[in-house]
């Protein structure tokens, strides 16, 4: 196996998790509780912990709400109507985090027991949401109990965690968990030979501290810190100079916020000021071509909002603003990290062009905005407008030449972001919404260089549109929603194989995603049964710049199904989830080409993205039994991964000609123990 091969596939395949949280105040099996109108989805701490293959980790359950198509192992994001993992944006407790999920994808960046909900916005979502041409994943942290004090600790095979809260003095509470990742020390013992061969284990670390004060006059204050790290590495002996592989990957990051609430007779009044730093380093030695990729990045943000209920009316008015000043090296082959559109085959080696760069970005946008949530009987209208003012700059126009010094740019660019949402309450157990919106985000900071990128990249734009219905009777929600985005202005490689000085990278590239999703929601009280179906159909587009012709979105599936299903009694419960998913696209290798100069086999590819992978499949289970000990809680569960034990691809695999191929498969069945105790 070639040595991109290798790397490439190193990044996305992790062991699944087995994770535990508190036990649920009431069940909570479904992904979306309730299933909103326009859209949106959420989960609960509650609802994570009984959704099989999730474990209690609230971003794995929000996999299987609809309009989430698969993630790639690779990608450690949420695809949301048929856009990227970067394109949509992670808040948590409002601040932006560079990402939702440790290496892998199979845990949340933050500690479950510190967690509330999480929510999934794909897209038409309010005015005070933007810098994102696709969706938003708004995650909020768990308020401590004001009045007691609890503790817990649980392990499982992944990882280990603790967490505690309570009363501090007479007007506060504190909130604090942290989490230690060791699923690489126990590589050799549940992992085969071949697969400690191909997927270096994660290693990583998260916490959170939150104290909140109770003021006098309605007033209150949170002062909260939360950093995360990750670190993958592998290395290879080679057979041959050409496929040598050395492999380090590293992410981390912090936020302190202080958020500032008042509530009184003239409305609901928020400040959240926040500070932070994003550190990046990726190296690979991949045969002969060496790839480097380290950032740093200092991120200051606020956002101010002013709400007023009036005569049953809600009126708000906010600001929105923050700044990242990055420092970026690279140095390498021209077409590694890949980005989507870029027709690359598990296993081919990269291109030979090189470069290298040093720059330092400065990105912003200030943004005010004002939306509306008005009733009339039982129709409402909810308009809303964002003012953005952003900024792009950096110390780079040109390629560094020699001793001369190098000559910067600054631009501003301002847009305009309507919003609006109407709904109708048709009868007293069926809505019907509808909602359009226009966002815009501004380039990557690594697209910004003229060795690698382009130093003129500008803002991509989106347009979402979605009409829904959802009803609710008999204690059975269903919720339905047909959308459609159009993105514009994505950055794209340089069609142009001998591409203009500082044009690596050329804006231009054109999306377009539409299609429908259902779910079917039957609730459940403290015992009993419950379950949710979601579906998703969809087609996801997208063309290169110059092209005429459309081809299929690399994240594409047409088909994205999920059933759930929970029984809670009393102190046991038992879960089951089904997944199913289109294999994602890939271009064939048609041929192949032997290169005496590189001394290898060069393919010779098909149609792009023409074929797919075999579809996905997965059944997972859950069982969970808790005794109470005088004040203590123990809690035992067993997860079973893949029960059936089927083989996914995950890739396509090419023998040295290209003459035959095979495929990549995902993990076999896992079964895993959990231990929870609580006081």
């Amino acid at each position: 196996m070639g040595a991109v091969a290798v790397a490439s596939f190193a990044t996305g395949l992790c062991l699944a998790q087995v994770a535990s949280a508190p036990p649920p105040s009431s069940f909570e099996t479904v992904v979306t509780a309730p299933p909103a109108p326009d859209g949106a989805s959420s989960v609960g701490a509650a609802g994570a912990n009984d959704v099989a293959g999730a474990a209690g980790d609230l971003g794995r359950a929000l996999e299987n709400a609809p309009g989430v198509a698969r993630m790639a192992p690779a990608s450690g994001g949420l695809v949301l109507w048929g856009s990227t993992p970067e394109e949509s944006r992670v808040l948590l407790d409002g601040v932006e985090i560079p990402a939702l999920f440790h290496f892998g994808g199979w845990r949340t960046v933050v500690p479950s027991a510190a967690l509330r909900d999480a929510s999934v916005l794909p897209g038409a979502f309010a005015a005070s949401f933007g810098r994102a041409s696709g969706g938003i994943v708004d995650v909020h942290s768990a308020d401590a109990d004001a009045q007691a004090h609890h503790a817990q600790v649980q392990a499982d095979l992944l990882d280990a965690s603790a967490g505690a809260s309570g009363p501090l003095g007479s007007q506060g509470n504190y909130l604090g968990a942290a989490r230690f990742g060791y699923l690489n020390y126990l590589q050799s013992a549940v992992t085969s030979a071949e697969s400690r061969a191909l997927v270096p284990m994660p290693a990583y670390r998260d916490g959170l501290v939150k104290t909140t004060f109770d003021l006098d006059q309605g007033r209150r204050l949170t002062l909260e810190v939360f950093a995360a790290s990750d670190r993958s590495q592998l290395a290879l002996a080679p057979d041959s100079p050409t496929d040598a592989l050395i492999y380090t990957n590293t992410r981390s990051f912090w936020r302190a916020l202080a958020h500032f609430r008042q509530t009184d007779e003239a409305g609901t009044t928020d400040v959240l000021v926040f500070a932070g730093t994003d550190r990046a380093q990726l190296d690979e030695q991949l045969g002969l071509v060496p790839v480097a990729l380290h950032s740093e990045t200092v991120v200051m943000g606020t956002r101010i909002m002013h709400g007023l209920a009036l005569s049953g009316q809600w009126l708000e008015i906010g600001l929105d603003g923050l700044v990242g000043v990055w420092s970026i090296a690279e140095h390498g082959s021209l077409t590694l990290p890949p980005r989507e559109g870029d027709e690359t085959i598990f296993g081919a080696p990269p291109g030979g062009a090189t470069g290298s760069d040093n720059w330092h970005p400065v990105l912003g946008e200030i943004a005010p905005y004002a939306l509306a949530d008005l009733h009339w009987g039982r129709f409402a209208l909810r308009p809303g407008v964002r003012v953005a003012d952003a900024l792009v700059s950096s110390d780079r126009t040109l390629p560094p030449t020699g001793l001369t010094p190098p000559v910067g740019f600054s631009r501003t660019i301002w847009t305009v972001e309507p919003r609006l949402a109407m709904g109708l309450a048709a009868t007293p157990w069926l809505a019907l919404d509808a909602a359009a919106g226009v966002h815009h985000q501004l380039p990557d900071a690594t697209d910004l260089s003229p060795v690698f990128g382009s130093p003129s990249l500008g803002e991509s734009r989106a347009e979402d549109a979605v009409l829904s219905a959802a009803m609710q009777r008999s204690g059975l929600a269903l919720a339905t929603a047909a959308f459609v985005r159009e993105l514009t202005d994505l950055p794209a490689r340089n069609p142009n194989p001998q591409p203009a000085l500082a044009q690596e990278l050329v804006s231009g590239g054109q999306g377009r995603s539409y299609g429908a999703q259902l779910a079917i929601r039957r609730d459940a009280a403290p015992t009993g049964l419950g379950g949710q179906l979601s579906y998703t159909l969809s087609r996801s587009l997208r063309r290169a710049p110059g092209e005429s012709d459309w081809r299929l979105f690399d994240y594409d599936q047409t088909h994205v199904l999920a059933a759930v299903l929970g029984y809670r009694a009393r102190r046991w419960f038992a879960g089951a989830r089904l997944r199913y998913a289109t294999g994602m696209p890939r271009t064939p290798v048609v041929g192949a080409y032997y290169d005496s100069s590189a001394g290898e086999y060069r393919p010779i590819l098909g149609a792009q993205n023409s074929i797919r992978l075999p579809a996905f499949v997965e059944l997972d289970l859950r069982a969970e039994r808790s005794w109470q000990l005088r004040s203590l809680r123990l809690t035992m569960s067993l997860d079973v991964l893949d029960a059936t034990d089927h083989e996914n691809a995950e890739e396509i695999i090419y023998s040295g000609d290209y003459s035959h191929h095979a495929y990549v498969t995902g993990l076999p069945l896992l079964a895993a123990l959990g231990l929870r105790l609580e006081i």
